[in-house]
């Protein structure tokens, strides 16, 4: 579900000073992340992740034929491909599976609008693979268990593909998974389709303005706070050594302290829900393929070929019960 705001420039008519917003900050960290700064940030990442006898790591292959894709893993987005050709490589889905049971798989398919298809066509085909490894093995191909393999569906005479002329095809199946660890995920959080729309859009507008200032301010132990629980979450459900800490909190160091980094203004952008209902976040307009489905939050800088380049700062919200404030999911 998507609520449009058109042209809306609301977070931009109400700036707030960043002083101003951490009086009453629109986003709060949870009572385990108060004790986080910038500088333990990694030490505590290290020490919240738990290691098991087994470690089932979930990943997913994907093959597509003429068509980009998104995913989603329990109504949460894994991945959105919006380029030609495919991606050889899986993707791991481990952070949004929460504990052990049925999960869900959605797909959703549009034209490779950049090949000049309006529509998906009658060859138009997206296979998956779900497949599981213990990670205390290995990564090796001989250690993958085949979990599901599913390919989308046919016209009774099984010539074309079943969604062949339209602009848009979603499918959602199940899969089993086991894991060791069980989480609350979003069982006690608020479903944003009942609140006032325009009321959240707002509120929503805020929260990712007040993220934009703690950016562009470099206000890096405040934003380690607030996105601490949601980041480590998906290290526990990873099973990740410090290495793999290492080098995500060296993106987070690199988001800081590059210079060239200019964070851009909030527009032109879509409210959408995730996870039934009770996670929202903001999302481009844009029809360029490569931008569809990118984060409103997004900063340009040089990369380390001397080019401009964009980074988009994907940012998931939900309001727990009994509170009125968002918080990083």
């Amino acid at each position: 579900m998507i609520f449009i705001a058109c042209q809306s420039n609301t977070a931009q008519n109400n700036k707030k000073s960043l002083k101003d917003m951490q009086k009453s900050p629109p986003i709060t960290a949870v009572a385990t992340s108060d004790s986080i700064t910038y500088n333990n940030y990694y030490d505590q990442m290290v020490k919240a992740v738990k290691h098991y006898p087994e470690e089932p790591v979930y990943m997913v292959y994907v093959n597509n034929e003429q068509c980009y894709y998104e995913l989603l893993v329990n109504d949460m987005p894994v991945a959105e491909y919006f380029d030609q050709g495919k991606r050889m490589s899986p993707y791991y889905i481990n952070s949004n599976i929460l504990k052990s049971g049925k999960q869900t798989l959605t797909y959703r398919i549009y034209p490779e609008t950049g090949r000049g298809m309006m529509t998906l066509g009658d060859y138009t085909s997206i296979g998956i693979d779900i497949g599981v490894i213990d990670q205390k093995k290995g990564f090796k191909a001989s250690n993958m268990d085949t979990v599901m393999v599913h390919q989308s569906l046919k016209t009774p005479d099984g010539k074309h593909f079943i969604a062949s002329g339209k602009d848009y095809y979603e499918y959602t199946f199940e899969f089993e998974a086991k894991v060791p660890y069980n989480e609350i995920g979003l069982a006690k959080s608020k479903d944003l389709r009942k609140m006032d729309q325009k009321e959240l859009l707002h509120k929503t507008e805020e929260a990712y303005h007040y993220l934009a200032e703690l950016i562009r301010n470099k206000d890096k132990d405040q934003f380690a706070r607030l996105n601490f629980n949601a980041v480590v979450r998906q290290y526990i459900n990873g099973y990740d050594t410090p290495d793999m800490i290492k080098d995500s909190f060296t993106i987070l160091h690199d988001w800081f302290y590059d210079k060239t980094l200019k964070v851009n203004p909030l527009k032109d952008y879509s409210l959408k829900f995730y996870g039934e209902g009770r996670v929202v976040s903001l999302i481009l307009n844009s029809k360029v393929a490569l931008y569809r489905n990118s984060s409103a939050l997004s900063g340009n800088y040089i990369d380390e070929d001397g080019d401009e380049a964009v980074q988009f700062f994907r940012i998931l919200l939900h309001i727990p019960e009994g509170k009125d404030s968002f918080e990083v999911f």
